[in-house]
């Protein structure tokens, strides 16, 4: 027992191996799951949380057969040979945190195993996936490119790392800016793909499934302005640009914050200096805007019969949220916006068709909306899970039942 304390230990840390983690699954299945020891969850915060708390039960499990409560249920451990084997067929681990948890009077956290699935298929997680496309029209598919260095603009370079990232690179502070012409480049992921890009100013992005982004690759002196559809992730770098006085001999320049600007449709995001996730997709009811740091302006165009443009400015922790013209302002969970940039679902008071389109773009399968319950989720699981993990978890509260042929997700009673 003291051995599966330290796995434990070594989990919640982060620094346990592939075969420790598939150890620790089996047996938090066998003396939890198995024993109905459920993790009752009704006000976990985050993730962390969660497995802060299935932490707690395993630790709480342990003391119990070390003193001698836990009569017959004893402990059912595999030796290292047979994890060996299991970590062959990749088998899902506990490391992805495969649960989900559930708002209802029995809460509970739910193994990935599932009796009486209705899959037919599988579909393997997206990944990093995505086509840069430059000012000349030449197109770059990253995923058949090598590590290391792909062309130049000028004095900024442009490489890939082994990881899925694109990165800008400019000779000099100088090198940032263009001056004259700015040139477009344009970074796409296909439905399951996601990719992360480098500005020339040091500015990283997320790019989520199914998104694109325009930039420069080099920025206007007076604006570092990008156009975004689908989902992104921000965390902007400060950029300032040097002026020279133009009517002395002086080498003295003027210096100024070169504002970022990111265009969506009918809106503008303007920052300083920040972190925050856009979600601006074509088949999503509303544009949202989720500040984590920092500060952003959101400014709505005036439409036809409007008085004139919106414009709110976010604190952290707010968010913005265009719907049908209008744009409102709410506090909310930041983590819910961006864990899918940390390899995660997170789902709070989601309806069912609102998270069928987030699985339809990172699985890229399609969804069959005949039979669709009006029931909404709390959830957290990985993305890097097949999609039937995904949909077990949904068939565990035993109100729907998935089926997957065809690359289509078919929703049954």
């Amino acid at each position: 027992m003291n051995h599966i304390r330290e796995i434990a230990k070594k989990f919640i840390a982060g620094n346990a191996s592939l075969a420790e983690k598939e150890l620790l699954h089996k047996w938090y299945d066998d003396q939890v799951i198995a024993a109905d020891d459920f993790v009752n969850i009704p006000d976990a915060a985050n993730a962390d949380e969660i497995r802060q708390r299935i932490y707690q039960s395993i630790l709480a499990r342990l003391d119990e057969q070390q003193s001698g409560c836990a009569g017959d249920k004893t402990a059912k451990l595999l030796d290292f040979r047979q994890i060996a084997a299991v970590a062959a067929v990749a088998l899902i681990t506990f490391s992805l945190i495969g649960y989900l948890y559930w708002p209802e009077k029995n809460q509970a956290i739910v193994s990935l195993q599932s009796e009486n699935s209705m899959v037919i298929e599988d579909v393997s997680p997206g990944g990093n996936k995505a086509v840069l496309t430059l000012a000349d029209g030449h197109e770059i598919v990253l995923a058949q490119q090598e590590e290391g260095f792909l062309t130049r603009i000028g004095d900024v370079t442009i490489s890939k790392t082994a990881d899925g990232l694109l990165v800008y690179k400019a000779a000099n502070s100088r090198s940032v800016f263009a001056d004259n012409r700015v040139l477009y480049h344009r970074l796409t992921t296909p439905k399951s793909g996601q990719y992360q890009v480098i500005l020339p100013d040091q500015t990283k992005v997320w790019l989520n499934a199914a998104s694109s982004l325009k930039y420069p690759a080099k920025f206007a002196s007076d604006k570092r302005e990008v156009e975004l559809d689908g989902e992104a992730y921000f965390e902007v770098a400060n950029a300032f640009y040097a002026e020279r006085h133009l009517s002395t001999k002086s080498k003295n320049r003027d210096q100024y914050k070169v504002p970022f600007i990111v265009k969506t449709r009918n809106q503008q995001v303007e920052v300083t200096g920040t972190k925050f996730n856009i979600s601006a997709y074509a088949d999503e009811e509303a544009v949202k805007t989720t500040l984590l740091e920092g500060g952003v302006r959101v400014t709505v165009s005036a439409t036809t019969g409007a008085a004139g443009p919106q414009q709110k400015t976010l604190k952290p922790g707010e968010q913005a949220v265009l719907t049908n013209d209008q744009l409102d302002v709410t506090q909310v969970n930041v983590e819910n916006e961006y864990s899918w940039k940390d390899g995660n679902f997170l789902f709070n008071d989601q309806p069912l068709h609102m998270i069928m389109r987030q699985l339809s773009r990172w699985y890229d399968v399609e969804v069959d909306y005949t039979y669709l319950p009006n029931t909404r989720y709390n959830g957290f699981i990985s993305r890097d899970v097949p999609l039937s993990h995904v949909l077990e978890m949904f068939e565990k509260t035993g109100n729907t039942h998935f089926e997957i042929k065809n690359r289509t997700i078919k929703v049954k009673p």
